[in-house]
């Protein structure tokens, strides 16, 4: 091919310079290799068991999966996950010693571009609106709260500030999933789609991961901790907590943690 455009180069009398390129000698080039598997990315040989959901958190799944075109196995963990919280805190087991709240734990590994995100924004609809419910209640309450200060009168006792209930922390710290379960809403929701940002936060440094293990234990165990701080009102206690925890990670990334 070479010689062939030389020769019609030079039938036209252009000059000629050195290709700035070559090509490789041969007929072919060799066969690609497969791509080496991502650690922890080996594609499951058994289908998730979309049958064993009941029917209404079957069908959720199976039209999450329609819309993203993600796979079965990230919906239904999604759609546990949502149900999980929504019944954790009105649902109690029996343990060998005792009845426990209902607490739950997933973790799903995913690519990126596998719709994690997109799956788990689809399957939190009712969660996001009732969030936004309880915040734009506390707006109302804050508003009504300033109006009675500012018509008390000298030496009348104030009222308490209202507080806007929290069950859902996204960037989860311990301290932040104490916080939240402060507000008074008796159960916990730890969702991120990210969970990178959590594992490598403070909460799960070399310092601190002993003691955070320790205490999502307890939260598993559905166990009341006592954490008195200078300071904070009252004697630091936390009720036991059910709480459902959702983390998210690509295979990269939980392969560091």
């Amino acid at each position: 091919m070479l010689a062939r455009i030389k020769s019609i180069i030079g039938r036209t009398g252009a000059k000629t310079s050195p290709p700035n390129f070559s090509v490789p000698r041969g007929e072919s080039a060799a066969a690609p290799r497969e791509p080496s598997p991502l650690p922890h990315a080996e594609p499951s040989t058994v289908e998730f068991p979309l049958e064993c959901l009941t029917p209404k958190l079957r069908s959720a799944a199976e039209v999450i999966v329609r819309k993203t075109q993600a796979p079965a196995a990230l919906a239904a963990q999604s759609v546990l996950s949502v149900t999980s919280l929504a019944v954790a805190s009105r649902t109690q087991v029996q343990t060998l010693g005792s009845s426990a709240n209902a607490t739950a734990a997933f973790v799903t590994i995913a690519l990126s571009g596998e719709r994690k995100s997109a799956v788990d924004k689809i399957a939190k609809t009712g969660i996001d609106r009732m969030i936004m419910r309880l915040r734009e209640e506390h707006k109302v309450a804050m508003a009504n709260h300033k109006a009675a200060l500012s018509g008390l009168g000298r030496g009348e006792e104030k009222p308490e500030q209202p507080v806007c209930p929290s069950f859902l922390v996204t960037e989860a710290t311990i301290e932040g999933a104490f916080k939240a379960i402060a507000t008074g809403c008796g159960f916990l929701g730890w969702f991120t789609d990210e969970a990178a940002a959590f594992w490598g936060g403070h909460s799960m440094s070399k310092d601190q991961r002993a003691k955070s293990s320790g205490i999502v234990s307890n939260l598993w165990d559905g166990s009341y901790s006592v954490r008195p701080r200078a300071g904070q009102d009252g004697d630091g206690y936390v009720p036991p907590t059910a709480t459902t925890i959702n983390l998210m990670f690509q295979p990269t990334l939980i392969r560091d943690t």
